[in-house]
């Protein structure tokens, strides 16, 4: 999928010890949530992430903790211009 920056069996063995006290678990957004966050993200913000980038903000829009504050990073920026056409397009 255009969500190739992410999604991994296993977290490497020498970063485990510096981030398992830090996580409490882990979210699953699917394809077309992450697409839906990718439109309002370049729509509202006016930035053109990659799909990894915006599965934060799915994450966070399926976590059920509406009401309180998240922080998500946007990032990345290695996105086919076909793939941003075909799910800005999607919307319409």
């Amino acid at each position: 999928s255009f969500v190739s920056g992410i999604g991994s069996a296993t977290v490497l063995p020498n970063m485990w010890p510096l981030a398992r006290d830090l996580l409490t678990g882990s979210m699953v957004a699917p394809i077309a949530d992450i697409e839906a966050a990718l439109r309002s993200i370049v729509q509202q913000m006016r930035i053109l992430p990659e799909g990894a980038g915006a599965a934060a903000l799915a994450a966070a829009r399926r976590s059920g903790l509406r009401g309180r504050k998240i922080v998500c990073i946007v990032s990345g920026s290695g996105i086919a211009f076909s793939e941003v056409a075909r799910i800005m397009a999607a919307r319409l």
